[in-house]
């Protein structure tokens, strides 16, 4: 299939859910790399077609579950099971039993994932015929499981290198700070999926964001673009003062969570790796990324040698 075939194959493949003209706008930004004409639409419709969800939530938030300090536990979740995790998710996980310190740490997948959320049917079954990818899967479960227990929630492929700080759980909102780049993004900075931390259960933030994957779940079968929780985090931030004071208060943190990841493939250094690790404990890495190297950091990492 050449490329007017795959641009006419993604326009029709999204019309369905979200009409004609707006499928065929997201696919020319797309196709033309105009990110600020596609974060333009797909805010617009979220706000559009969810409306009564950001203008009245304030007044639906007096029906939640009232607000309790959260467990201190570290939640990831590796959905199809430990046993299926590529070796760079399992070296993740066993940095995380070495670095959990006070905190507890709940391993989540499929099979235990109900003793914890009562994931309504509609969902687990876009799942299991693949109307909702994992990454996606894990998104809501991220929200519901910071919503329902609070605590910090850590994507799988998250390498630590010393012991998460006790200190964390002092906020009521925190991820990783940095700042803005030239690059476009919408969270610019202000936070990062990769890991985030609520220190309440049943806070204003994550009642919101639950209470849309909801609605958004039961309407549509296929996601409008991957970053889905980033402009739910933007438009919270724009539409809510309390949900801007709560992330502006964030400081930078972990401010080279990426850089192991761009590096992986690269010579092992020493000094380099030192400086990465002096102000960032979370890093996040990849299964994706083809390793040619014999003396790479990602042999080092995997090689589990003693840095201490």
């Amino acid at each position: 299939m050449g490329k007017i075939g795959r641009f006419i194959a993604n326009v029709n493949k999204y019309k369905h859910d979200y009409g004609f003209s707006l499928s065929l706008g997201l696919t020319f930004d797309s196709y033309l790399k105009r990110d600020a004409s596609y974060a333009s639409r797909v805010t617009r419709y979220l706000e559009d077609r969810h409306a009564d969800l950001w203008k009245n939530f304030s007044d639906q938030y007096k029906a939640c579950p009232p607000k309790t300090s959260a467990r201190k536990t570290i939640w990831v979740l590796w959905w199809n099971g430990e046993d299926t995790m590529p070796e760079i998710a399992k070296r993740c996980r066993r940095s995380l039993h070495q670095y959990h310190g006070d905190y507890e740490v709940v391993s989540l997948s499929k099979y235990n994932i109900k003793e914890y959320l009562d994931i309504p049917a509609y969902i687990l079954e876009k799942v299991q015929d693949g109307r909702i990818s994992l990454p996606h899967m894990a998104d809501f479960v991220r929200v519901a499981l910071l919503r329902t227990y609070g605590g910090i929630w850590l994507d799988s492929t998250v390498l630590l290198t010393d012991y998460v700080p006790n200190e964390y759980m002092d906020y009521k909102f925190l991820s990783r700070r940095i700042a803005p780049s030239s690059s476009f993004s919408m969270a610019r900075g202000r936070w990062s999926g990769y890991y985030m931390v609520a220190n309440e259960a049943h806070s204003f933030l994550f009642e919101l964001l639950y209470a849309f994957y909801l609605q958004y779940w039961k309407e549509h079968d296929l996601i409008i673009t991957y970053l889905l929780l980033d402009y739910l985090l933007d438009i919270a931030y724009r539409h809510y003062p309390e949900v801007k004071k709560m992330i502006d208060a964030v400081p930078l943190n972990n401010t080279k969570m990426k850089e192991l990841q761009e590096r992986l493939n690269d010579d092992y250094d020493e000094a380099l790796w030192q400086t990465i690790c002096q102000d960032t404990i979370f890093h996040k890495l990849t299964y994706k990324k083809e390793i040619t190297n014999a003396n790479s950091f990602y042999k080092v990492i995997i090689g589990e040698e003693n840095r201490e």
